[in-house]
């Protein structure tokens, strides 16, 4: 009897986390001199496009990332299998 595989641990490259780490560096990186409720607001917004935007070009480039690392995968296994294959 087999025992079932661990479910690997999650790690800090989630999208979630990389969203979280764009929106901390744009509001860090936008942050006005002078905080009024105003432009508070405007920056918080600005930082949850940048979160939202940030999740949207992962969702976008994982797919060709997968499809690339196929790719690269099957070609190295056809560099071990030799020529005679």
């Amino acid at each position: 009897m087999t025992k079932p595989k661990p479910k690997p641990k999650p790690g800090l490259l989630k999208p979630g986390m990389i969203m979280l780490a764009v929106m901390f560096l744009w509001a860090a990186q936008n942050m006005p001199a002078a905080i009024t409720p105003g432009s508070g607001a405007l920056w918080l917004c600005g930082a949850i496009t940048a979160g939202l935007l940030a999740r949207a070009a992962l969702a976008l480039a994982a797919p060709v990332f997968k499809i690339l690392g196929d790719l690269i995968r099957r070609s190295f296994q056809d560099l071990q299998a030799g020529p005679d294959s």
